[in-house]
Formats: structure tokens, sequence, C-alpha cells
């Protein structure tokens, strides 16, 4: 954290005067006169929006790069026609025209300035993206920290233009401590970032980005500001030497033409980067002004002061680039208009009118755009323009799409904004909302920072409602909610999806609330397609939607035929809380084959009232899920039809480890036919499944004996299962531990079931009750690797059985080292017609060390010291750690279950 020293606290409060050194430790001059003033000030914010530019070009093409996409630097940072240099090069014309500028800010002039700064950020950049080959999450840090630097230039270039003016008239002013204001926000902000960034973007590393900008600023001071006391302007040609650091006062024979006396000064008050300020027009001083109300204070013939404001935004923003001030102020009321913001220049609403005092959640100041767009945001624009505190809203009705909010190939800062677009005119018109439409469709980044607010799509029936479309962009988002459809709206969307995303790599959702909401036939919180790669969520919340009706379908979040890596700690639920519930409720679906989502200390929901609840659904997807919680129904009394914590089909999952996976209660009341209830459903796929703790269903509501009740099923899977506490649940109809179905194709795949602990509770009057269950399709081999696992009977009463083969062709490849636990039932059921004793298991091809006694476990899965399953098991297979993460084995021989004993 930097901290100045005791010195620098006590410096005094400078007092430059017009033509005077600025003292401190800046190098340069107070500027002569108001007009060379107007030059120099300008010069000062265009090299630090350069440096801005050229810090996010190189972000862009660092992210380009992670993607595998081509990027062209050089064309964003200097030859392009729309490049940082290009800009900067046709200002720097612009005010040449003006006869402003004294000769040692000749055109010439100002462009060694940018030059040195050009190999300066090369240098700079370097330092940021410092990994060869950087992972997402250094990517993020990069980027947050170039923006973080980026923010630091201008702030001090600011201080610097600040300075300038103070002594230009005669006011103090502490230039110092405002350079201390700007590296204090730094500094914070570094600190949070540098727990999560690569050690070569450390705290220290960061630090020293900072001092080598403010060094590089304080020494370009002397060239920007270089007039002095003499200086007049001119038209003639000045090479600046590649060694100055600072200039003296210039001086020439050619012949002066200023600007109009007193230009520059103060006719108004100045707030939050909102001014008044005298101006030259056709040879005569005028006061403008950027502040805004509505009519009747506000007048389009006002000056733009606080007393006399304007009264719309359009003319706030031109005044605001004719003085060269950074924001616009518009005070509470209602602005319609065809308004496109400018880069540069901030919006901030949520002022009083008459005192000028602001709270946007008091005074709303609302901004109506003009459909399809609404408000523009367009290219260009960077995350030193904020659009802050404002009710903006759009007119849906007008156009098949629209949306109150778009920013196109733009990077904005979006802060506490109330953003809607709702439907004006003929309400049964199916059509396309959204509250914010973010895209990039060309070179320019379209990353916006979006800082709280809310964001709501109200669509009409039969329509889609979009919270916030984003399209081959990647915003970050913080504190954001998002609604597709408004919760308290009388009529319902077809669709309705809180955040829609078609390409987001990139992109980063954190502290959020996103909602899908009421609909009449699909609901989303999150709905994402294409690349998603480096897309993060973390400590959000992902809710579907509810509706009245019938068939409706709703999702968590949706990764639908997605490519690239994303991660997650999510809340994510197919449900709204406190609704009625839809008809199907997914908490979190991924499908497509290089869709590869990571969660982790995530928890995901299917549904509270649903027939169909599933939590987790990987269709082809490989997933990662690891220390989460999966509630396929959501507390009792919801209940479910056909109710899964997990499914991973068609080659969905690679890893499910050390979850809480429960399948919750069960109910037939919702469906004629019978359901299921599986804790975990694997089939063709073959995750790798370790020590998770996974429920069976309950079934408080009944459930018929044709139900399917498993805590996991395999069907045609190579699935190594190892280290499980996996218990069979409470369903008095027929229920299985694992349920191991044989494929019928030509291969017949084998699971490996080793070193978990299953337990089952058999009940009188109860259906059958069983360990493990084999069946098969057909007249097949043996499969299956059945090794070192605890089978137990927790109950007593009812049929029951430790293994149950359904059929001659369910027998199993390897049987060995399991401990087979079930005094009142059956050990093994052979070929579902025999009933084994324990010789007669150990005697079957592939069987062999298997014993029956009580393991001694306690109400946790772990056993005693004198627990029979200690140093029993096989070393053939058995995986290197228990469920706890204790090395196996521990003693001379493995052990049984899924606790390995530490002496």
């Amino acid at each position: 954290m930097y901290r100045p020293s005791r010195a620098l606290l006590f410096l005094p409060v400078v007092a430059a005067v017009a033509g005077g050194p600025f003292g401190g430790d800046d190098s340069g001059y107070v500027p002569p006169n108001r007009s060379v003033a107007k030059c120099e000030q300008q010069v000062a914010r265009a090299l630090a929006s350069f440096d801005r530019c050229v810090l996010t070009c190189n972000v862009r093409a660092a992210k380009a790069a992670f993607k595998g996409r081509a990027s062209d630097l050089p064309a964003c940072t200097q030859t392009g026609a729309r490049s940082c240099r290009g800009r900067y090069d046709r200002a720097s014309a612009r005010r040449a025209q003006t006869g402003r500028c004294p000769a040692c800010l000749s055109p010439p002039a100002q462009g060694l300035l940018a030059d040195r700064a050009a190999t300066r950020l090369a240098r700079t950049a370097g330092a940021i993206h410092c990994r060869a080959a950087p992972d997402a999450a250094a990517l993020r840090c990069e980027d947050a920290v170039a923006r973080n630097l980026a923010r630091t230039i201008v702030c001090s270039a600011n201080c610097h233009v600040a300075a300038a003016s103070a002594g230009l008239g005669d006011r103090p002013f502490d230039e110092e401590g405002c350079e201390r204001s700007c590296r204090r926000s730094y500094d914070e902000a570094s600190a949070r970032l540098a727990p999560h960034c690569p050690p070569c973007l450390g705290g220290a590393e960061q630090a020293d980005l900072a001092d080598q900008a403010e060094a590089a600023a304080d020494e370009e001071n002397g060239d920007i500001f270089c007039a002095g006391g003499s200086a007049t302007t001119t038209t003639t040609s000045t090479t600046l030497a590649a060694s100055t650091t600072s200039m003296a006062p210039t001086t020439s024979t050619t012949s002066t033409t200023l600007a109009c006396a007193g230009e520059g000064a103060p006719c108004g008050a100045t707030l939050d980067g909102c001014a008044a300020q005298m101006v030259c027009v056709d040879g005569a001083l005028t006061c403008r002004g950027t502040f805004v109300a509505p009519p009747p204070l506000g007048d389009a013939a006002n000056p733009g002061t606080e007393a006399a404001p304007l009264s719309s935004i359009g003319a706030g923003i031109e005044n605001a680039a004719l003085l060269g001030v950074g924001a616009v102020c518009a005070c509470a009321g209602g602005y319609f208009e065809d308004l496109t913001i400018v880069e540069g220049i901030s919006l901030r609403g949520g002022y009083d009118c008459t005192t000028w005092t602001r709270d946007p959640t008091v005074n709303f100041t609302g901004v109506t755009g003009l459909p399809p767009d609404g408000v523009k945001v367009p290219p260009g624009v960077t995350a030193a323009t904020s659009l802050d505190g404002l009710f903006v809203a759009g007119i849906a009705g007008l156009a098949d799409v629209s949306s109150a909010l778009t920013v196109t190939d733009a990077s904005p800062t979006l802060e506490d904004l109330t953003v809607t677009d709702r439907v004006i005119g003929t309400p049964q018109m199916p059509q396309i909302v959204y509250g914010l439409h973010i895209r990039q469709t060309g070179v320019s980044p379209a990353s916006p920072t979006i800082l709280g607010g809310e964001y709501r799509a109200v669509s009409p029936a039969g329509g889609t409602g979009i919270g916030i479309f984003i399209e081959g962009a990647s915003p970050s988002l913080t504190h954001v909610v998002a609604y597709g459809a408004d919760p308290d709206a009388f009529q319902s969307p077809a669709t309705a999806v809180g955040i829609r995303c078609v390409g987001c790599a990139g992109t980063t959702i954190s502290q959020s609330g996103i909602v899908g909401g009421p609909a009449t036939a699909m609901s989303v919180g999150l709905w994402a397609s294409g690349d998603v790669s480096g897309l993060s969520a973390d400590q959000a919340f992902f809710w579907g939607g509810s509706a009245g009706e019938s068939a409706v379908l709703s999702y968590g979040t949706l990764l639908h035929d997605c490519t690239g890596t994303s991660t997650w700690s999510v809340l994510s639920a197919g449900y709204f809380f406190g609704s009625p519930a839809p008809t199907t409720g997914i908490g979190f679906a991924a499908s497509g084959a290089s869709c590869a989502p990571s969660l982790t200390a995530s928890r995901l929901i299917g549904c509270h009232d649903c027939d169909d609840s599933t939590a987790l659904e990987c269709d082809g997807a490989p997933c990662t899920v690891t220390d989460s919680m999966l509630n396929a129904t959501f507390d009792v009394p919801g209940s479910a039809g056909t109710s899964y914590g997990a499914r991973c089909l068609d080659g969905g999952c690679a890893l499910l480890a050390r979850n809480t996976i429960t399948t919750l209660d069960v109910s037939e009341y919702h469906l004629i036919t019978p359901g299921e209830g599986i804790g975990v459903d694997i089939e063709g796929a073959s995750p790798t499944f370790d020590a998770n703790v996974v429920d069976g269903p309950s079934c408080s509501h009944g459930a018929s004996i044709s139900s399917t009740h498993s805590a996991l099923r395999l069907r045609d899977s190579t699935s190594v299962v190892t280290n499980n506490l996996l218990r069979g649940g409470s369903c008095d109809g027929a229920s299985e531990v694992v349920r191991f179905e044989k494929g019928s194709g030509p291969e017949v795949l084998s699971p490996t079931i080793e070193n978990n602990t299953l337990e089952y509770g058999a009940c009188s009057g109860c259906g059958t009750h069983a360990g493990l269950f084999v069946g098969s399709a057909g007249a097949i081999p043996p499969a299956g690797y059945v090794r070192n696992n605890i089978i137990q009977n927790t109950g007593s009463g009812g049929p029951s059985f430790a293994i149950y083969e359904a059929d001659a062709s369910s027998d199993l490849a390897a049987l060995e080292n399991n401990d087979l636990d079930d005094p009142t039932g059956v050990l093994y059921y052979d070929e579902g017609t025999t009933a084994l004793t324990l010789s007669d298991i150990n005697a079957l091809p592939g069987a062999a060390g298997n014993i029956s006694a009580d393991p001694l476990l306690d109400a946790t899965g772990h056993f005693a010291a004198a627990s029979p399953c200690r140093n029993a098991g096989t070393a053939t297979a058995a995986p290197a750690t228990d469920r706890d993460g204790d090395s196996r084995p521990q003693e001379g021989a493995f052990d049984i279950g899924a606790d390995e004993f530490v002496p």
C-alpha cells in the first residue's frame, strides 16, 4: 500500500501564478493566459486519453491471444484509421487551427509527446501482461490492473489541468494532495486485486507501475505546460528534443493571435466534474455550462448553469465538449431525446433541481431514448466515461427488437442505473425486448464495467424479455440485478431471460442476482451459447422463473452448445423463490462436447415443487463439479415426480468430487406414469466420481413400487466410482443404493466401483431394498469391477439384498474384498433366482476375499479401530486416498470402504 511520507503530508498548498513554475515535483509552467491554457490543458487530457487507449488495446490483444483469435495491435494503437494515435493526431491538427497553441506545442511537438508515450507504454504493457501463457484468472487480473493504471494516469493529468487553472486564476490548489488522492485510489484497488494476480503482477509490481506512471506524468508536464510567462502563439514549426524534460518559456517574433480575454473564467458553480465557464464564441465571451433540468426550469436558451440549466442532455454534452469539461449533471425529472453518449463526457443523475444536492434514490433522473436502440453508447467510448444514477427507459412496441440502452464496441462504466425497456403501444405484438444490449461488431472492445443497478425487460404476452443481452462482448458485472420479466407484471412473456449471451468470453459476474422471471414457455436466469472461454461467476445467484400455467421449462443457468472453459461459484436454481413452480426446473445445465464449465463451492437446486426437477444436467458437456451442494428439490414439503441430483448424459461430466448430493422428496401425484428419484444418473458417460455423499430419494407423499429409486445409476458407463458415501433413501417402494444397468451395445462397458460405503435400510411392509442392483439388456458377458466396498443394511425387516442380480446375464467381472453386511436379508441373489452364502459368493468367477461382518461404522461413515474392514482390502485398482484425503494404505494393506483408518 502506498503511504506518503510525513514530509509530503505537511507540504503547503501551492499557490502558483500565471507564467510561473508549477512548483513541487512537477516540471513546467502555469499558462500565461487562458488562450494558451486551453491548448495546453487539451493536450494534457489528450495524452492521458492516448495512454488509456493504448493500454486498452493491449488488454484486447491479450484476450484475443488467449482465445486463439487474430488481433492487430499496431492497427489499434498506431496505424488504424480509428487507432489511438489516429485520434490523437486528428485532435492535434484541430488545435493547430485555433491558433491558441504556443510554439513549444506545435503539431510536431505534440506528435513527439505521443511517440515517447508509446515507447513508455510498450514497456508498461509488457510488465502488465507478464505471463507468457496466462490462464483466465491471470487475464482478468491483467485487465483490471490496466484499467486501474489508466484511471490513475487520467486522474493525475486532471490534477495538472486543475493546477494550471488555479494558477491562472491566482487561486491556491493542493496539486500534490490531488495526486496523492489519485494514488490512494490506485493502491486501494491494487490491494484488492493483488491476491488474485500472478506473482509477476503482485502488489509490489503494481506499485512500481504506478511509480513509473507518476514519474512520467511529472516529467511530461514540462513538455505540455511549456509556455511560461512570455509565451506567444505562432504557426512556426518546432521540434521537441527527445531528451527534453522541461522547457523554458518560448518567444517568437511572429504576430500573436489571442482568443477573447477572460475565456475560461467560471460563470457558475463546479460540481462532480460539471462546470460553467466563459467561452469565446464568434469573438464574444459567452457563459456555457453542463447543468441540465427539465422544463420549465431548464430551457434551451439558458447558459447551462445551476441557476439557469439547459433543458436537454444532448445540449449539455455539446457544451461539455466545447468547454473540455468531463461531465453533464442532470437533475430530477424526465428527458425524452435521441441521445448518444460521447467519449470523455460522463452523465450523472440524481440531483435536486433546487439545491443540486445528489441522491439518486430520491431524485429520479429519467432518460428515454428512441427505438430501437434507446440511449446509445457508440464505438470508442471507454471506462473513463460513465453513466451514473440514471433511470433509463426504452420504448418497445414500435420495433420487432428494441432495447433501452445499447452499447456498441464500447467499454463505458455503468453505475447504479435502473434500465427498463417496456411496451408502449400494442401489447399483443410479439416482440424481443432488451433492457441493456451490449454488442461487439468491430475491433473496438466492448467490455463495459457495470457496477450496481437493475436491468429489466417488460415484454408483451407472447414476446421475449431479456434483462441484459450480450453479443460477442465481455462486460464485468458487480452487484447487478437483472430480470427477464417483471415478477409483478400483469402479463408474462413466452420467454424470459435475465442475461442472454451469445459469445461472452471473458465476461465476469460477481455478487449479482440474475432472474428469468415469470413466463409461459421458458424462463432462464443466465443463458449462454457460443464461446464462453474465461466466463466466470462468483458469489452470484441465478434463478429461473415461474408461471401459473403448465409446460414451463425453467433453468437457473443454461449453457447451450457452448465452447470453452468457464468457472462458477454460484447458487443456481431452476425456479424463482416464493413463486408458483414451473413444470420442469433445472438448476444448472450444459451441453456441447467443448463446453467445459467448472463449478466449485456452489449450490445447485432443481425446483421446489415441479413435475420434473434436476439440480445438474450435463449432456455431452465435460462438466467439473467439486465441493458443492446439489439438491434435486428444495426442502420439504417440496417434491417432484421425477427428481435427479445430477445427470451425466452422452459423454457429459468429467469429474464430480467432494459434493453433497440429495434427491429429496419424490412424489407421483404429479404424474400418471411412475417417475424416478435418482441421486446421480450416469448414462452413456464416464466421469470420475470420487468422495461424494449421495442420498437417494425420500417418498413422504407415497410412491409406486414401479418407480426407480437409487442413489447412483450407472448405464453404459466406464466411470471410476471411489470413496463415496452412498445412501439409499427412505422410500417404502423398491429401491437400491447403486443401480448398474449393463448396456446392449457390441462392447459391454465396465465401471469400477471401489472403496465406497453403500448403506440401505430395509423396513417391514416395504418393497425390496438392495445395496447393489445389477441388470442386463440381454445375453451379454460379465462386466463391472466391484472391490473394497462396504455394502450394509442399516434397517430390519422386509426383503433386502446386499447384491441383487436381475438375470443370468447380470454377472460381474470382478467381486473382490467387499464387506456384505445384511444380517436379516440375502448377501447375494444370483441370476435373479438363487440366494448365495458367503462361501458360494467367493466361489463365483472373478470373486475372492469378500467378508460378511458388521463394519462398525459411526454416523459419519468412518469405522472403529476394531472394524473387520481394516487392512482387509485389495490393492488392485485401489484409490490413492480416501474420502477425507488421507493416503491409502495407512498400514500394511488397504482398508475396505470409503474411509481409510488412520492409526
